[in-house]
C-alpha cells in the first residue's frame, strides 16, 4: 500500500521520539513502510521543562509501567511498540524529577530487555552521574547510550564514560557553529568541526574503544535539513564516512559503529 508521505522538513515539527515533544507514532509506521527503512520509536520523557504536570505525582514505578506498556502493548493509542527507552531527558541544571525518570527507565529495562539511550545537556558532564544512577539500578553498561558528547570533544569526560563500559554516541555531525549568548539556553555554545569529531574518533579507536563507538546525525535543528541549507540526513554516509578513510580508519571498523555496535545496543551482545 502506497502512502503520500509529506516532504521529511515539513513532518520535523509534527513527530519525534517522545510523548512531550510531538511524537506521532502513525507517522513513523507510515514513513516505515513507504521507505523501507527501520525506524525504532522510544519511549521515556525528555528532559524536565517538557514533562506533563500529571507526573510529578508518581512513583519511579508508575512511571516504569507507563513505558513498560508502550514497549509491549502500543504507544499513544496505537498498536505500534516502542523499540527502546529514550531518550531520556537530562538538562544542564539535573533536577529530581530527571531523576525519577532515568530510575524508571532502569526499572522499565529490568522488566523488558530494553536498550536505553540518554540526552544530556551537550556543554555538561551529567553523564556520568547518569551512567551511574543507570549501572546502580541494575542495567548493564552495555545496554546504556550517552548521548551529544561531541559538541566540544571533552577528552576527560568521554573516556570517564568509556571505561565505565557504555556506548557513546558521536551525534553532532554537520554542527559547525556558535551560539550567540543571548539566543542559547544553556551552555557554552561553541561546537567543534567535524574534522576534531573524526580526529578523536581515530583516538579512541586506536586506544580500543571501537566496540562502544555509535553514530549518527542529531537533527533537531531545521537548518541541518538540505531544504534550508543543511547536510541532511545522509551527512555521515556522504561526508564522514569518506573523512574516516581519509583518517585511516578502515571499512571494517566503520561497519561496526554503523552497523554491528548499534545492533549490540539495541538488542544486546549474544
Amino acid at each position: 500500500m502506497a502512502y503520500n508521505v509529506p516532504p521529511l522538513e515539513e513532518l520535523i515539527d509534527k513527530f519525534a521520539s517522545l510523548p512531550g515533544i510531538g511524537r506521532d507514532p502513525k507517522a513513523l509506521a507510515r514513513i516505515s513502510e513507504a521507505t523501507g527503512l527501520n525506524i525504532v520509536m522510544g519511549t521515556g520523557f525528555y528532559v524536565g521543562q517538557t514533562h506533563p504536570e500529571e507526573l510529578a505525582a508518581m512513583t519511579d514505578r508508575q512511571v516504569a509501567d507507563l513505558m513498560v506498556k508502550e514497549l509491549t502493548e502500543g504507544a499513544d493509542g496505537t498498536d505500534i511498540c516502542a523499540g527502546y527507552i529514550g531518550e531520556i531527558g537530562i538538562s544542564e541544571i539535573f533536577d529530581d524529577k530527571e531523576r525519577r525518570v532515568l530510575r524508571a527507565a532502569a526499572i522499565a529495562h529490568k522488566k523488558t530487555g530494553a536498550a536505553i539511550n540518554v540526552h544530556i545537556n551537550p556543554w555538561t558532564t551529567n553523564g556520568i552521574e547518569a551512567a551511574d544512577i543507570l549501572i546502580a539500578a541494575g542495567v548493564s553498561p552495555e545496554r546504556i547510550c550517552i548521548s551529544h558528547i561531541d559538541v566540544e570533544n571533552r577528552e576527560d569526560y568521554i573516556y570517564t564514560l568509556l571505561k565505565k563500559g557504555v556506548y557513546v554516541e558521536f551525534d553532532n555531525f554537520g554542527k559547525e557553529y556558535y551560539i550567540r549568548r543571548e539566543v542559547r539556553n544553556s551552555g557554552y555554545g561553541n561546537f567543534v568541526h567535524d574534522t576534531d569529531r573524526v580526529t578523536l574518533l581515530k583516538k579512541l579507536i586506536d586506544d580500543g574503544y571501537l566496540k562502544q563507538i555509535l553514530l549518527t546525525c542529531d537533527l533537531c535543528l531545521k537548518n541541518l535539513l538540505h531544504t534550508y541549507g543543511g547536510w541532511g540526513y545522509d551527512h555521515v554516509l556522504t561526508n564522514i564516512v569518506p573523512m574516516m578513510e581519509d583518517e585511516g580508519i578502515t571499512n571494517e571498523q566503520i561497519k561496526t559503529m554503523l552497523v554491528d555496535n548499534p545492533a549490540d545496543w539495541l538488542c544486546g551482545k549474544e
